[in-house]
């Protein structure tokens, strides 16, 4: 089994806030403003309709910081099965020349250091490895059918993978970094167009076990037990 080395979970804790604020403003509107607008009646309304507005803006966040937490969870659950060898870091942020990028899972072992980026999304996700922006079809609470687009997350991986190599870099370690994006969520099919060789390859659950393979081949040389601690040691250093 892979050795997991905890570090601060920012997404939980910001999943943890959002709740935090929900309950709040949800108190708002049950009990502060009501027994406000006694003492002040102008500010009954207008207060009732904030509490809704902000209750709502922040139940969303809530639910979407949710999926992102749930996801990461089943993909360490997945990490872990990795042999001894691999050290998995979970939510590491890294910055570089003041810009900063949160990572799900680095994957560090003898076939070098891997990155990989983590989405819970649910339905049919459709899309181009070039596109700014993916399509996610799903279906409502309600039956209803509906699409939205969101950031290409293997854009993302890629600024994820320039900043982790110059942060080894800087620190004296040059070694290759390769990285995947990885749908978790067994409720999702994966229709992406990958532009050709040396793209960043795109797994859904389905294809899990070819997403440890990717993580357990090297086209690169092998690490040796020295560089392979001299990476755990500086993204220990890290948040």
């Amino acid at each position: 089994m892979a050795q997991i080395i905890k570090k601060k979970n920012h997404l939980k804790n910001q999943y943890n806030s959002y709740r935090l604020k929900t309950a709040g403003s949800l108190l708002g509107m049950l009990f502060v403003f009501p027994a406000l607008s006694f003492i002040i009646p102008i500010l009954a309304i207008p207060g009732v309709i904030l509490c809704v507005i902000l209750t709502g803006y922040f139940a969303k966040q809530t639910r979407v910081l949710r999926s992102g937490v749930v996801g990461e969870k089943n993909t360490v659950e997945l990490l872990s099965q990795l042999p001894d060898n691999c050290h998995i870091f979970n939510d590491i942020k890294i910055e570089v020349d003041g810009q900063s990028s949160e990572m799900d899972n680095i994957i560090v072992s003898p076939y070098g250091v891997c990155i990989v980026e983590t989405k819970n999304h649910k339905g049919r996700i459709i899309g181009n490895i070039e596109e700014k922006n993916w399509t996610q079809h799903k279906v409502g609470r309600g039956g209803t059918p509906y699409k939205k687009t969101f950031y290409n997350p293997v854009k993302q991986v890629k600024t994820h993978t320039w900043r982790l190599s110059q942060y080894l870099k800087a620190n004296k370690v040059n070694i290759w970094v390769k990285s995947s994006v990885y749908f978790s969520n067994r409720n999702t099919s994966v229709d992406v167009r990958n532009s050709g060789d040396g793209s960043i390859p795109v797994f859904s659950y389905g294809d899990s076990q070819e997403l440890m393979n990717y993580i357990l081949t090297s086209e690169k040389k092998l690490l040796n037990e020295k560089e392979i601690q001299q990476v755990v040691q500086l993204l220990k250093q890290v948040s």
